[in-house]
């Protein structure tokens, strides 16, 4: 199943959402362990609501076991967001590369213009 974009940024959206996403790098958790985690904050069904909208997003993988919810992370749509945005921070780098490049140029032309004999200072 290929991930909604526009899922998966809503659901990352959310600080505990991902909090749980988190989480669930390390290793697999039950549900119940991570209701546990955000006890007294949040009561279950509001956690169960969290890992309905990650797994809707493709973020998370629930595996029964007996009544066991075992939660796992997805990397692929993490990995496809993260390729988004490295695609962008690395335009943006070469941006503010040339914009660099441009300003030194012209800050060595001007220096070298107030250095000439002819300059009259205007």
């Amino acid at each position: 199943m290929v991930a909604d974009p526009e899922l998966v940024w809503k659901a990352l959206a959310d600080p505990t959402r991902r909090r749980i996403l988190e989480k669930l790098t390390e290793e697999p958790e039950t549900t119940g362990r991570i209701v546990e985690e955000f006890s007294p904050k949040l009561v279950r069904t509001a956690v169960m609501k969290h890992l309905g909208v990650l797994e809707g997003a493709g973020l998370i993988r629930v595996e029964r076991v007996g009544r066991t919810r075992w939660n796992h992370i997805e990397k692929g749509p993490l990995r496809t967001i993260s390729t988004w945005l490295g695609d962008r921070g690395t335009k943006h780098q070469n941006r503010m590369l040339r914009l660099k490049q441009v300003a030194e140029e012209r800050r060595t032309r001007d220096s070298r213009e107030e250095s000439s004999p002819a300059y009259n200072g205007e």
